[in-house]
């Protein structure tokens, strides 16, 4: 069978032939194009049929994909919490025996200090309550604005901000 390229591209010349004839199919042309296009549209028709198919069964098995992403990671969740409850367990237990260290033939488990920073704490709610060198700002893009101001044909965007157009897509069906 065709591929949609072959098959449009089928369909291209029977416009060109159509247009050289000047739309006149009388006679032993007029039942080849006949013939061939209702051939032409079975073909098409299939290779259509196919495409869906095809779709529906990707479309299927990235949603499969996606149902086994998520069932892994919520296994993979379970594990760490239990690895975490292992850790807590084995902290709790050191510091009722006042040790930092528990030691097995094959493995050492200690309490140790994290490294880098000190944690900082900040104790106030509003990063405004303190001095302007405390304090990051930023400004970002208010589209809404934006776009109400494009459309109401606002002269102050000039060169600033335009309206792009709309995509396209292929559904189907």
């Amino acid at each position: 069978m065709s591929s949609l390229y072959d098959l449009t591209e089928e369909l291209v010349a029977l416009d060109k032939l159509l247009e050289e004839l000047g739309g006149d199919v009388t006679g032993v042309e007029g039942q080849t194009l006949e013939t061939w296009a209702s051939q032409f549209q079975w073909q098409m028709a299939n290779k259509v049929d196919a495409y869906g198919a095809l779709y529906k069964n990707l479309e299927a098995d990235a949603k499969a994909i996606a149902e086994e992403v998520k069932r892994l990671s919520d296994r993979k969740r379970t594990l760490e919490n239990r690895g975490s409850r292992l850790l807590a367990l084995a902290k709790f237990s050191m510091e009722r025996l006042k040790t930092r260290k528990l030691e097995g033939q094959r493995f050492t488990i200690a309490i140790q200090k994290a490294g880098g920073l000190d944690p900082l704490e900040i104790l106030i709610e509003r990063a405004e309550d303190l001095p302007e060198r405390f304090q990051r700002k930023s400004v970002d893009f208010d589209k809404d604005a934006i776009r109400a101001a494009l459309e109401a044909q606002d002269h102050e965007l000039e060169g600033k901000a335009r309206l792009g157009e709309r995509g396209e897509y292929v559904r189907i069906k």
